[in-house]
């Protein structure tokens, strides 16, 4: 199985990327949290310059997005802190 993760601001994903998070937040009983979703994503990306997107890929098959805030300091931390 080959990984990649590939790092992007909340508004850069498009309409097939948000379906598929959508999807995931729907079947997945521990990631029905809004704070999980891209809209809150993307609103934090409004205000917060270093909000990103991690997605994760198995043999180019997305898998995972993991919303979070990269700071000044060069370490990234949740979006629902700061």
């Amino acid at each position: 199985m080959r990984m990649r993760v590939t790092v992007v601001r909340p508004g850069d994903l498009g309409p097939s990327e948000a379906s598929l998070w959508a999807t995931f937040q729907q079947f997945s009983p521990t990631t029905p949290n809004p704070f999980l979703s891209l809209t809150f994503a993307r609103v934090v990306g409004r205000s917060r310059p270093g909000a990103r997107v991690a997605v994760v890929e198995a043999d180019r098959q997305i898998e995972a997005f993991l919303p979070s805030n990269w700071l000044p300091a060069g370490w990234g931390c949740p979006s629902v802190t700061r």
